[in-house]
């Protein structure tokens, strides 16, 4: 259905404007979409961030592993300290 929308419209324009105008209108549309994003950037994309999600779980877990280590740590000396003093 979408090509014969692109159709009709170039239909309509080369009524309108000409073959040269319509040529042009196209040229213009062709030129200003251009550097937007297709679908393979988006697709690229997700995939980056795919890949950044799993490093950052990654690095949590790593995280939060060395905080238990040193809380561990903590009290543990706390514990020794307190025997200690005793």
């Amino acid at each position: 259905m979408r090509v014969m929308a692109t159709f009709d419209a170039h239909r309509k324009l080369t009524g309108a404007l000409g073959d040269e105008g319509a040529e042009a209108v196209a040229r213009y549309t062709e030129e200003s979409t251009s550097g937007l994003a297709t679908r393979a950037d988006l697709a690229a994309l997700r995939a980056d961030f795919s890949e950044l999600r799993g490093d950052v779980y990654r690095a949590l877990w790593i995280q939060a592993g060395a905080i238990i280590m040193i809380n561990g740590t903590v009290v543990a000396s706390a514990i020794a300290l307190a025997a200690a003093l005793d």
